[in-house]
């Protein structure tokens, strides 16, 4: 079974968002740090998805999927912010991160959500 990683410094969003995947059929992860969230993905190989928060207590989240990238490529990234204002970097672009991947806070449209979810584990 594919694990999913739920990255963000606030615990309500995180532990909720983490329960309605694990209602979804998901097993989750949680973490608010970035450093946790990578040595989760180096313990862990089951995990394949990090939903990651922008704003992180020690290191912001596009730092982080550059880092889990080097780290494995095969581990997939949604960028789940409440920064209207974000733009994907080239950074990121480079790396197969899409518009796509980006949700913003509150999600509205959770289908949408667990759609993006399977399309990144559809060859696992």
């Amino acid at each position: 079974m594919s694990t999913l990683l739920v990255l963000d410094d606030d615990v309500g969003i995180r532990e909720n968002l983490a329960e309605y995947l694990e209602d979804e059929g998901y097993e989750c992860k949680t973490t608010e740090l970035g450093s946790e969230g990578l040595e989760l993905c180096r313990q862990c190989t089951a995990i394949r998805l990090v939903i990651v928060d922008l704003r992180l207590p020690d290191m912001g989240g596009v730092e982080f999927i550059e880092k889990v990238h080097r780290l494995n490529g095969g581990i997939g990234c949604l960028i789940h912010t409440g920064s209207v204002e974000f733009e994907l970097p080239e950074s990121l672009l480079l790396k197969g991160v899409s518009e796509e991947d980006l949700f913003y806070k509150p999600i509205i449209d959770m289908p949408a959500f667990i759609n993006r979810i399977e399309w990144h584990l559809k060859d696992i």
